[in-house]
């Protein structure tokens, strides 16, 4: 029931509507969407594939922007590229070696950051 109220015209509305973040060749990101949103916010941008559903909560590299500013996704673990709508993924946080990292095990302090600081922030329970 949950999802068939999710995937109403709106609700695609309201994804390409939010301002989105532009992604860069190299970005981590990841497919969080519901599978009926996916599929009506593919169209015009990419289109739909039903292989696509398989990377549905996989980590992928993004490959391109397109001129249409859509973004092509390598995923490794399913040897295979994708184009999707910008508003489908989400950037995954990467660190690297060596990187200074701040972890708070107080989640009121977390409450309390500025929400212009990066959402990087780990809750340890």
């Amino acid at each position: 029931a949950v999802v068939s109220a999710l995937c109403t015209g709106s609700a695609v509305q309201q994804l390409t509507d939010r301002p989105i973040c532009q992604f860069k060749p190299g970005d981590y990101v990841r497919v969080e969407l519901d599978l009926e949103i996916l599929k009506a916010l593919q169209e015009g941008h990419g289109g739909w594939n039903p292989k696509m559903a398989l990377v549905i909560g996989m980590i992928g590299v993004v490959h391109r922007v397109t001129e249409k500013n859509d973004v092509r996704v390598s995923f490794e673990e399913a040897k295979q590229r994708w184009t999707f709508h910008p508003a489908a993924l989400k950037r995954i946080e990467t660190y690297h070696a060596g990187q200074l990292v701040r972890i708070i095990d107080d989640m009121e302090a977390v409450q309390r950051l500025p929400l212009s600081l990066p959402r990087s922030v780990l809750w340890v329970s």
